[in-house]
């Protein structure tokens, strides 16, 4: 259960590492579920190990792409998260608007 929430938080993270985190638990539940013989609940967690490999291989691709651009979002945190204050994005964003609405002078 905690190496899930870990993987959670990777993913809220961005780190790529999360999906591998995920197949190796959803893996590990796959045997805990065929050996209690929940043959049911193991092909559902068989299934969340595709989409896991699915997602893995997408992130990769997409962190090809960015840094043929030059970017590297994928692998850091994004660029919109203000480490100064550790407020969620939305908040920085909201400071940004109103500094620049304080700029307006009539």
């Amino acid at each position: 259960m905690s190496y899930s929430l870990i993987a959670s938080w990777w993913g809220a993270r961005k780190h790529i590492a999360n999906w591998w985190l995920w197949i190796i638990v959803d893996l590990v539940y796959i045997g805990e579920y065929i050996y209690k013989d929940l043959w049911i609940t193991a092909v559902l967690y068989a299934g969340l190990v595709g989409l896991a490999i699915l997602g893995l291989r997408e992130w990769r691709r997409a962190a090809a792409s960015d840094q043929n651009r030059g970017l590297n979002y994928i692998f850091e945190r994004s660029p919109s998260y203000s480490a100064a204050t550790h407020r969620p994005p939305c908040a920085a964003r909201a400071r940004k608007l109103r500094r620049r609405s304080s700029d307006v002078r009539p």
